[in-house]
């Protein structure tokens, strides 16, 4: 029998941070079946307790549309498109 995931999600303690801006831990979550990739940093609040800041992003983002060139004709006198 298949465990269900859906609703859970794990974080790793990231072993080689390129930066301090760099996340702490990374991991996936699942929420409602879809997975979102998940950030976590560890900071300490001004009362000396220390906590995870997280940032949830989509795991897969959604393509983006191809920006259309203008069309120039060829006899177009003021093209601007100079090849050098």
């Amino acid at each position: 029998m298949e465990k269900n995931k859906i609703n859970t999600g794990a974080l790793f303690a990231v072993q080689q941070k390129l930066s301090e801006q760099h996340p702490s831990h990374s991991g996936v979550i699942n929420i409602d079946g879809q997975e979102f990739a998940l950030s976590a940093w560890i900071k300490t609040a001004k009362s000396g307790q220390r906590y995870f800041s997280l940032s949830v992003r989509p795991k897969y983002p959604a393509q983006t549309a191809v920006k259309e060139q203008p069309v120039v004709s060829e006899s177009d006198p003021f093209d601007d498109n100079i090849p050098f």
